[in-house]
């Protein structure tokens, strides 16, 4: 084609991959295009973006772009995307070198609509200065008489990131690695630098980056490479390649142990014994190297890969802290390091801790790294690789992510996309010598002396400095003002209110590319399966193209479980996995059971049903191995129901630490699910269950159990113990089984041999039933303190008994249509808040709405509760409804990998959610009309008056909120 010239062109057997690279000579843009047959097809764009200092501006442009362009001048064509297309995926993301633009869909005509919206948006953005107030930082000033505030959605996420203390490890761990360099500076803003940026540098970077000679465009799946190279030549052939000083500089000299000390936010008034956090961290060669690369990989498995690997068993046997801190190998800038250390400490144990780690990695240099522990590792990365099952997220999104660890730096973009030759090389090396990996742990960590030390301690009163640090320097800025100053900025707060306010012009709406509803269809894409239920246990089988791959999910039913086991039950499934067995500890059975399969993991499955009112309560084993693994497998499998220890105390308390360390760390960024789920708590069973094993009941459980482990441990060990002895019964298995068709017969057989026999049928054991389960109730508004400046919003009801049929598809288009419009316009656009979810289960009617890093409170409350009143039926057109239903129907059905196809298709037979349901329930979302939104619109002004709510945020903002909205609340403070 014209302008392009191919570059290289390579076939890529394990990925069943054609790679093509191709530059534009014109405008210096490089391509990557890997053909196959995947059906989500993957665009992205990344630009080189490097730091110039801490205010964010790269972060900030992310956010920008993508609020209107020249072909398409809507305030926000991100969000009539997000209403209106069959997205697999749709997001951007800043890194500290670089920001990608990627979007997915395994619809042909909705994936060039995407594409063009998105070139559009990063080559010809508007960037408006409205656009900058918003998404960065303004003074806000409403009334004259008011003190000046500072707001913006970027301003108010940083705000909530700098809450977090593995966020502020994470980045100080980088800053100490690289001083000096672009890397010490956070890309996405610190709180006190985000007002230095101005509007004149934000429109300077976008003109300076945003080139394509500085750009990496990648195209995935089975879409035709002629027309995209033809889509994307549209853009690039108004600009001429030019060169874009965007380089990651070279690292400037340095050698001996840096360290660097920092503060975290802790709750007022918690305990600050053992609260330290502490890495040891060593930089690494450059992330293209590609044998090291890999080696490196399959080296942090060996290191702290599994509960049993050397340095993480040698860190939590110690007893020095509770739970590891540091995420290992880290490879996605330049240069790679390695980060590792301890939460949960005490400030005195820290010399303990690096001691502790280098004599380990002395002893494993001295001794040598046995050969099963290197095989482990080796089986494990190259069976993540080989399965590349990426979860969530299309399979395209993570090659392009993978290549542009190296392409971004001017190498091969394909050295770790690739990966059988390096992982090949690398058996060979270790087979010539057996000392390989003990050579690299000399040469990279114990001869390293580029490495850094990152203390970080609980401050009390450290978002009290923040805040009077922020309101000082606010003061500064601002003390200087006349009145005529003060008018200016009321005036500029004025005209940004009216920007945000002013509906999109219809004829710009109508540019925005669409699909329309015949573009749908209301089929829908039945899941392979054979069901065998006449004996003990139920057998689902799926024949599912896998590659060699078997998955077997065993479950059993905890429904008529004595209630004072339940809330063990998140334990219980850990100490299965990370206990060992009476034959075999745990550093032995883990080791195992990466030797010899893909993993297995435990998953606790509790849902609402279609089908009976008591719900549905399930303990799931996932498992996954290679077919002639199988029965090794399911040997595993019988070990760990049949042999599992429950008797070592030391390991049982370490298990509990660790929980106790990652539930806490979970709380704040996931602060809307579990407000989500403690409002949800208050109206069914299912609900109230999940609260206590996976909300902040769970937290403050297992925190209790740990803070007093001496006294409960002969309660813990019998509640455990119980729980295996009541558990295990065939009479309440479930089994699924999903394969290539020809592995069926025989995995089948195997779990008659090898699994079966071993487990009892149960059949008379007295079952109390789910229904006989009595918990307290929760009060219906409650608010729980941690040391976070900004909040986490959930407040929600039923719709009413029986108002909403499961098969009725026309809600979710109705609530589609407010989160992305109501919602996201008035808790995101014009609060600030980074985000607004609606969160509806269609088996038992529920719906709760959340903000997340919400500077507000009162009035996203007030927002949730007046949402009926943004439903106006008479003034709704086909225009307005049609991008609803396009939005909605796309996250009815979307592409999933064999395994989760497998769940998916557990859960709905559990469920009793029928092939016929889900046919009417995607009839329904097309059909969707005026009627239904005015029906929605009555059925949500009855649900706003009797809606319960929960939130989590700063103490002094929900003390001066209690007298209104939280009145009668009752008030929790979450310590750690």
């Amino acid at each position: 084609m014209e302008g392009f010239e191919k570059i290289d062109e390579r076939e890529i057997p394990e990925l069943s991959t054609s790679a093509f690279r191709y530059t534009h000579k014109p405008s210096g843009a490089d391509i990557l295009l890997l053909k196959n047959g995947d059906e989500n097809k993957v665009f992205g764009i990344t630009f080189r973006t490097p730091p110039q200092d801490a205010t964010g501006l790269p972060h900030i442009l992310e956010h920008s772009v993508l609020c209107g362009s020249r072909k398409y001048p809507v305030k926000e064509p991100f969000v009539e995307l997000l209403k209106g297309s069959l997205q697999t995926f749709l997001n951007a993301f800043t890194y500290p070198d670089k920001t990608c633009y990627p979007v997915a869909s395994t619809h042909e005509k909705d994936f060039h609509n995407l594409v063009d919206v998105y070139l559009d948006a990063v080559f010809f953005p508007m960037l408006r200065e409205e656009i900058f107030l918003q998404e960065g930082w303004h003074y806000h000033v409403e009334n004259p008489s008011e003190k000046p505030e500072i707001r913006g959605v970027v301003y108010n996420e940083m705000k909530g990131a700098y809450s977090s203390p593995e966020r502020v490890l994470a980045e100080t761990i980088q800053q100490s690695l690289f001083p000096d360099h672009p890397y010490s500076f956070d890309s996405g803003g610190d709180p006190l630098e985000i007002p230095n940026l101005s509007y004149e540098d934000f429109v300077a970077y976008h003109k300076r980056f945003y080139h394509p000679s500085n750009s990496r465009i990648f195209f995935y799946g089975n879409g035709y490479p002629d027309a995209e190279l033809s889509h994307i030549a549209s853009y690039l052939e108004s600009f001429s390649a030019t060169h874009v000083p965007s380089s990651i500089p070279d690292l400037k000299p340095w050698t001996g142990l840096r360290k660097v000390q920092k503060k975290y936010a802790a709750t007022p008034g918690d305990n600050l014994d053992r609260k330290t956090y502490a890495t040891l961290n060593w930089l690494l060669p450059e992330t293209h190297e590609r044998i090291t690369n890999f080696s490196l990989q399959i080296l942090h498995h060996i290191l702290i890969g599994t509960p049993g690997s050397p340095l993480r068993r040698a860190l939590i046997e110690s007893g020095l802290g509770e739970d590891l801190a540091g995420g290992g190998l880290e490879t996605e800038l330049r240069w790679m390091y390695f980060a590792i250390g301890l939460k949960g400490m005490s400030s005195t144990a820290i010399d303990d801790m690096v001691n502790l780690i280098e004599d380990t990695i002395r002893g494993l240099i001295r001794d040598g790294i046995p050969r099963s522990t290197v095989e482990a590792a080796l089986n494990t990365v190259e069976f993540a690789y080989r399965e590349g099952n990426t979860g969530n997220y299309p399979r395209g999104l993570i090659l392009m992510l993978s290549a542009l660890t190296t392409w971004l730096y001017d190498h091969d973009p394909l050295a770790l996309v690739a990966f059988e030759k390096p992982i090949n090389r690398i058996k060979d090396l270790y087979a010539e010598n057996p000392h390989y990996f003990s050579e690299l742990l000399e040469k990279y960590f114990l001869q390293n002396d580029r490495k850094s030390l990152v203390i970080l301690e609980p401050d009390p009163d450290l978002l009290r400095k923040m805040e009077e640090r922020l309101q000082a320097k606010l003061e500064e800025a601002t003390k200087g003002w006349t009145k005529e100053t003060k008018i200016y900025f009321l005036e500029k707060t004025k005209a940004l209110v009216t920007y945000q306010n002013q509906p999109d012009r219809p004829e710009d709406i109508a540019k925005i590319p669409r699909l329309s509803r015949n573009d749908l269809s209301p089929e829908h894409p039945a899941l392979p399966r054979i069901i065998e239920n006449s004996s003990n246990p139920l057998m689902m089988l799926h024949p599912i193209q896998t590659n060699g791959i078997v998955y077997i999910d065993i479950g059993f039913k905890f429904d008529g479980m004595p209630q004072d086991h339940l809330s063990y039950l998140p334990l219980f499934c850990s100490a299965l996995l990370e206990a060992g067995t009476t034959d075999e500890d745990y550093v032995k059975f883990t080791e195992r059971i990466a030797r010899h399969t893909g993993g297995i993991r435990p998953k606790l499955v509790v849902r609402n049903s279609f089908s009976d009112p008591s719900g549905v309560y399930l303990l799931l084993l996932r498992g996954k191995a290679l077919s002639e693994k199988v029965p090794e497998l399911l040997r595993i499998f019988r070990d760990m129901i049949s042999k599992v220890d429950l008797n070592n105390r030391d390991r049982i308390f370490q298990i509990i630490l660790r929980h106790k360390a990652l539930r806490y760390q979970r709380i704040i960024p996931e602060g809307h699910r579990m407000a989500m789920r403690r409002v949800r708590g208050h109206f069914t069973l299912p609900d109230r269950v999940k609260e206590e094993l996976s909300g902040l009941s769970q937290y403050f459980f297992v925190k209790n159990l740990a803070d007093n482990f001496d006294k409960k441990w002969p309660e813990i060990k019998e509640n455990l113990s119980a729980l295996r002895d009541y558990l295990f019964k065939t009479s309440r298995m479930v089994v699924s089984v999903t394969a290539d068709g020809d592995l069926l017969t025989a995995t089948r057989a195997s779990l008659e041999r090898e699994l079966l026999p071993e487990i009892g049928d149960g059949k008379n054991i007295p079952e109390s039933g789910s229904l006989s389960w009595n918990f307290k109730d929760l009060p219906p508004k409650e608010a729980f303190t941690l040391p976070v400046q900004v909040h986490y919003v959930a407040s929600g009801a039923p719709l009413g008994a029986g108002a909403v049929k499961p098969d009725d598809g026309t809600l979710l288009v109705v609530l589609n249509y407010l989160r992305t419009g109501w919602l996201w316009e008035k808790i995101r656009v014009q609060g600030g808040a980074y985000g607004a979810h609606c969160f509806f289960d269609r088996a038992s009617g529920i719906l709760v709405m959340t903000s997340y890093r919400d500077p507000h409170l009162e009035k996203t409350v007030d927002i949730m509760r007046n949402c009926h009143e943004s439903i106006s039926p008479e003034k709704l057109g086909d225009e307005d409804i049609t991008p609803a239903v396009i939005g909605t129907f796309g996250k009815v059905d979307p592409p999933l990998f064999p395994d989760a196809r497998a769940y998916v298709s557990l859960v709905r037979y559990l469920t009793g959610e029928t092939e016929e349901m889900r046919r009417n329930l995607r009839k329904a979302i097309i059909q969707t009309d005026r009627e239904d939104f005015y029906r929605a619109a009555e059925l949500l002004r009855q649900w706003s008056q009797n809606l319960h709510l929960c939130v989590l945020g700063p103490a002094d903002s929900i003390e001066s909120a209690r007298t209104d909205l939280l009145k009668d609340a009752e008030r929790v403070a979450i310590e750690g």
